[in-house]
C-alpha cells in the first residue's frame, strides 16, 4: 500500500460487511458470529469493533495503539462510518475523500429532487461532523459526477465552525480541479495533501 510505505505507518482497512472475505460478524466480546449484510447497522457495528481493536491494550486482545496516534480515513461511502468513528472517539485526525452530507442528498443531487425522499437515510455526515473534535482533511474533486463537491464544502464549513479555539485552523479542504469520483492523480490529488496533513497534525511542521 503506497500510503503505508510513504508515511511509514500501519494501516488497518475494513471491507464493507458482506463483501469479499468479510462475510461474518467480527467477534467482539459477547457478540455471536453471524452472517453479514451490507447495511448501515452492520457497517457501524463492525467499524466500531475494528476501532476498539486498534486502540485496546494487548492484554484486552487489542493492538495497543494510542488513540492520539490514530488517524481515521474514509472514501466515498466509507466517509459515513469514518465520520461516525471520529465523532464518537478522539482520534488524532480524520481524512475524508469524496465525502457526502447524507445519502438522501446524494440522490437528490444526481437525480430529480423528489427521488431523494424515497431513499433510506443511513449515515448522516452532517450530524457526525458537528461532533468531530479533531483536525480534518477533506479531498473532493471539482468534477465529481456522483457526489458533488458542494457536499464536502458544506461538511468542511460545519467542522470548522463547530471546533473551538485554534483546532479549526488545522482543518484542510482540497478540491483538485480535474479529479472526478474514480479518476484522479494518486500522487498529486491524494498523497501530497495527505502527507502534508499527516505531518502537520503530528507536529512535524505547522499548517499554512
Amino acid at each position: 500500500m503506497q500510503i503505508q510505505d510513504t508515511l511509514k505507518v500501519s494501516v488497518l482497512a475494513m471491507e464493507f460487511p458482506g463483501y469479499g472475505f468479510f462475510q461474518y460478524q467480527i467477534r467482539d466480546k459477547a457478540q455471536k458470529t453471524k452472517k453479514l449484510e451490507c447495511n448501515s447497522k452492520d457497517i457501524a457495528t463492525n467499524a466500531k469493533a475494528v476501532y476498539s481493536y486498534v486502540v485496546s491494550p494487548p492484554e484486552e486482545g487489542g493492538l495497543g495503539y494510542k488513540e492520539e496516534n490514530t488517524v481515521v480515513y474514509g472514501r466515498s461511502m466509507g466517509t459515513g462510518p469514518a465520520s461516525l468513528l471520529a465523532a464518537e472517539n478522539k482520534p488524532r485526525g480524520l481524512i475524508l475523500v469524496s465525502a457526502y452530507t447524507t445519502i438522501r442528498e446524494v440522490a437528490q443531487s444526481v437525480t430529480r429532487k423528489w427521488i431523494g425522499w424515497v431513499v433510506s437515510e443511513h449515515f448522516n455526515n452532517r450530524k457526525s461532523m458537528a461532533m468531530v473534535r479533531c483536525p480534518v482533511l477533506m479531498i473532493h474533486g471539482e468534477k465529481d459526477p456522483l457526489i458533488p463537491v458542494e457536499h464536502s464544502r458544506e461538511l468542511f464549513k460545519i467542522a470548522s465552525e463547530q471546533q473551538s479555539g485554534t483546532l479549526g485552523e488545522w482543518n484542510v479542504l482540497k478540491t483538485p480541479p480535474n479529479m472526478t469520483h474514480n479518476e484522479f492523480n494518486f500522487q498529486f490529488d491524494l498523497m501530497q495533501p495527505t502527507c502534508r496533513f499527516y505531518k502537520s497534525i503530528f507536529g512535524l511542521y505547522k499548517p499554512s
